[in-house]
């Protein structure tokens, strides 16, 4: 990224580690700075599970590599008050820093994505308590209506042990959870060329009720009309993760 930008990032259930190579992070209540800075190394931030849209500058000539953690992917690599940390949103960690001398490579343009991914799966660990979790998750995603009633009586999990598990691993509850789903997938499929002039097909395939909910829910996030947000966007390649232009 070399001449720099001002952007927005909305809330995902995924996960994003990032690392920058000669920078220093400013992380403010209204606005994330990433500026270079010779000599600090290689950091990393933590994109947790916020549930409002996060401002962030980056300054020119910044060198940056993320890995996107699909939901609880990254409790398996690192348990230990992961939900704490997940639940305040964007901050700087040190608790991965067993991987930043393979990233250090990568960021220099080595190729060192197979040491890499040897090195998350060496320290990859998932416990009972998050394969149920990952049940309940799985359930959430493969069914836009489905109720927490529902998952807590096919799996015969009660509400509560829901609630529980979704503070401690996730940092957020199972509604906000939901809702900050619900959110991302409206987004994704309103950049897809696809859902051109389908906003009811979007509203109803993402969990919305209608489509004047869909609307709402929408402006209460982003301030803007679902249209309106289309312009100035950038995603990933697979359209997976949604960046608006400030």
């Amino acid at each position: 990224m070399d001449a720099g930008a001002k952007y927005i990032a909305y809330p995902s259930i995924n996960t994003p580690l990032a690392f920058f190579n000669q920078c220093k992070v400013e992380i403010g209540k209204e606005l994330t700075i990433v500026e270079k800075e010779p000599g600090m190394g290689i950091t990393s931030v933590l994109a947790g599970n916020f549930i409002k849209p996060v401002h962030i500058s980056i300054g020119s000539g910044i060198t940056e590599f993320s890995i996107v953690f699909k939901p609880i992917g990254i409790n398996c690599l690192y348990s230990e008050n992961i939900g704490k940390l997940l639940g305040n949103g964007l901050m700087e960690v040190n608790n991965f820093d067993f991987l930043k001398g393979t990233v250090a490579k990568i960021l220099s343009g080595e190729f060192a994505f197979e040491e890499l991914e040897e090195l998350i799966l060496e320290h990859f660990e998932c416990t009972i308590e998050l394969e149920k979790l990952e049940q309940i998750i799985k359930l959430l995603c493969m069914s836009e209506v489905i109720s927490f009633q529902e998952i807590s009586d096919r799996l015969r999990i009660p509400y509560k042990a829901i609630y529980r598990s979704f503070i401690r691993h996730l940092g957020i509850s199972p509604i906000q959870f939901k809702k900050i789903r619900r959110f991302s997938m409206a987004i994704k499929k309103g950049v897809n060329p696809a859902y051109e002039s389908r906003m009811s097909s979007i509203a109803l395939e993402s969990g919305y009720f209608d489509q004047a909910h869909y609307i709402n829910e929408f402006k209460k996030m982003t301030k803007l009309t679902p249209r309106s947000f289309k312009l100035g966007v950038w995603t990933d390649e697979n359209r997976r993760i949604v960046w608006k232009l400030e």
